[in-house]
C-alpha cells in the first residue's frame, strides 16, 4: 500500500510524499507483519517473494514510531 499525501488538507512538509506499507508473512498460523515507512523489516518472508516495499519520502520525524528506523 503506497500513501501519497496530498489535496487541500495535506501539510504543507508532506505534500506530494510517500509513505509505504507492505505485508509479511509473520510468525504463526495465518500472520501478517507490516513494515511501514522506514522501519526494519519484520521476521519473516514478503508475501509475494519479491521486494516491493518502497522507502518513505516523508522525514521520519512525520512518521509515527512504528515506520521509523
Amino acid at each position: 500500500i503506497d500513501v501519497t499525501y496530498g489535496g487541500p488538507r495535506a501539510h504543507a512538509a508532506i505534500a506530494g510524499q510517500t509513505l509505504s506499507l507492505t505485508p509479511y508473512v509473520g510468525v504463526g498460523v495465518n500472520a501478517v507483519a507490516w513494515r511501514c515507512g522506514n522501519a526494519t523489516p519484520p521476521a519473516g518472508g514478503l508475501m509475494n517473494g519479491g521486494d516491493p516495499h518502497i522507502a518513505a519520502t516523508v522525514e521520519n520525524r512525520y512518521m509515527p514510531q512504528a515506520c521509523r528506523p
